[in-house]
């Protein structure tokens, strides 16, 4: 089993309409969130208000 640190996950909104849930959601689990697709981390949720992503950032 793979556990993820918070410290590897960056919230990231579907759109600019879901910003506000996105980053109650960062805030409420202590992670990082950006407004853009080009997160520092490893892995990002994409929030919308009816799902929820979980994607692995592409690697060079």
């Amino acid at each position: 089993m793979h556990f993820i640190d918070n410290d590897q996950i960056t919230i990231i909104p579907d759109s600019a309409a879901d910003s506000d849930l996105a980053r109650t959601i960062a805030d409420q689990y202590d992670l990082e969130y950006s407004p853009n697709r080009q997160p520092s981390t490893p892995y990002r949720l994409v929030v919308s208000a009816s799902t929820i992503t979980l994607q692995l950032a592409s690697t060079p």
